[in-house]
């Protein structure tokens, strides 16, 4: 056996090599010393079934080997559990029979294998139990990397990608790269391929992202994975939205809705509208716009987005309707003050339809206003380069509208560089 178990086991408990050697009990003196431990933990010295039993008896564990049913029982999980996700299946009653099998395979490598499992199911569902728990053993995992296999190194890269996404997109980049380079099955694939192109996303890698993502959809087409594929599809016509490919983007907005109709799948029609709308917005088709935004509000009524969609365009299309604009985006300033917690890309939001409210009710000051925009453009430094570019160009219009031509040509400029 690899002595990278007993190193884990040790870790894991947060024990030094001294506090082990201390406790192991007299009659199994051939590991009672730091030095020995710590050969046999790098598998420099054979590890013995008697060495086992003595390690473990610091745990109040009975060493026992895994049965080969055990194993073959553990495999077959662990591959269900990819296809699960692959999927999008319930992993509720797996992850209970991985729970069940936990102390059948403590003293075997497949004990990591359990632990990274756990973690990535964790963060695919976003419902993370203990924080500080997950971080400590995912980075025990990533020391232990180099041992593993290519799933395991798949299972583990995946999962610092996802937990480092809304917080570190660089790091969460490299390590999800370091993820595409594993080769360990298709399902991996797919989702690996699908993880790069939401990270890359994020760090502005928007062609990197719109290859990665076609990838996923190549795999989850030919899996027949059919919901994996609708959000490929989506992202993919957000991606070709951000690069100005509107007509393409156009046109798969257009198929993600046909899909999501006739999979029946209605929770990812949000989704679809509140990324769809953004074409109209930056390609000013207004009457467009006010028609999504009308449907999803009949559909939809407490979703403060479309109420500001449709204040946009109403103040857009027609001058005159400037109150009716004003009116619908106070019901977006309204709804959103009744969340209780608002996620990075909502703050963002709310910032700006705040702002637009208060364009629209000409009461601040030219000063405040500016002074706003300043604000929001330096402290949202993360948002999306589509994001930042509706924000110029709402600021640059603001500018013309205040006959401030030189200001205007300076945001002009930025916004020039982001388009």
């Amino acid at each position: 056996m690899n002595g990278s178990i007993l190193r884990f086991w040790r870790k894991l408990n947060g024990y030094s090599l001294k506090y082990i050697a201390d406790r192991i009990p007299n009659e199994y003196s051939g590991i009672s010393s730091t030095s020995a431990l710590s050969r046999l933990e790098f598998s420099k010295s054979n590890v013995s079934e008697n060495n086992l039993t003595g390690f473990f008896k610091v745990f109040g564990l009975k060493y026992s080997p895994i049965s080969d049913d055990a194993a073959v029982y553990f495999d077959n999980l662990c591959q269900e559990y990819i296809q699960n996700i692959f999927y999008c299946r319930d992993t509720n009653e797996l992850i209970e029979r991985l729970y069940q099998i936990r102390e059948k395979i403590y003293f075997d490598s497949r004990f990591l294998t359990y632990h990274a499992i756990l973690i990535h199911d964790q963060l695919m569902r976003n419902e993370i139990s203990n924080k500080k728990e997950l971080v400590q053993i995912l980075k025990l995992l990533l020391e232990f990397q180099r041992e593993f296999n290519a799933l395991q190194r798949q299972i583990v890269f995946d999962s610092l990608a996802l937990y480092y996404k809304n917080t570190d997109a660089n790091l969460s980049f490299q390590y999800i790269s370091e993820a595409k380079k594993q080769e360990s099955n298709i399902y991996m694939s797919g989702l690996v391929h699908y993880h790069l192109a939401l990270i890359a996303q994020k760090n502005s890698f928007l062609f990197e992202a719109l290859e990665a993502v076609r990838k996923s959809k190549a795999i989850f087409d030919e899996e027949m994975a059919f919901e994996r594929s609708l959000c490929a599809l989506i992202e993919m016509a957000t991606l070709e939205s951000e690069i100005k490919q509107f007509e393409k983007a156009n046109h798969h907005f257009s198929l993600a809705q046909m899909a999501m109709e006739q999979l029946t799948l209605d929770s990812f029609e949000d989704i679809i509208f509140n990324n769809w709308i953004w074409v109209d917005m930056r390609t000013q088709s207004y009457d467009r716009m006010l028609e999504k935004a009308n449907y999803m509000i009949s559909r939809y009524p407490d979703i403060p987005d479309y109420y500001f969609y449709r204040g946009w365009g109403l103040a857009h299309i027609d001058s005159e309707k400037r109150s009716a604009a004003l009116s619908s985006v106070t019901k977006a300033v309204d709804l959103l003050a009744q969340k209780d917690h608002l996620s990075r890309l909502e703050e963002n939001f709310k910032a700006y339809v705040h702002l637009y409210k208060m364009i629209l009710e000409s009461r601040a000051s030219v000063k405040t206003i500016y002074s706003m925009f300043e604000k929001m453009l330096s402290e949202f430094k993360d948002m999306p380069s589509y994001v930042k570019a509706f924000m110029l160009e709402m600021y640059y219009e603001y500018c013309m509208t205040m006959n401030d031509q030189v200001k205007g040509n300076k945001i002009l400029e930025e916004l020039v560089m982001i388009r």
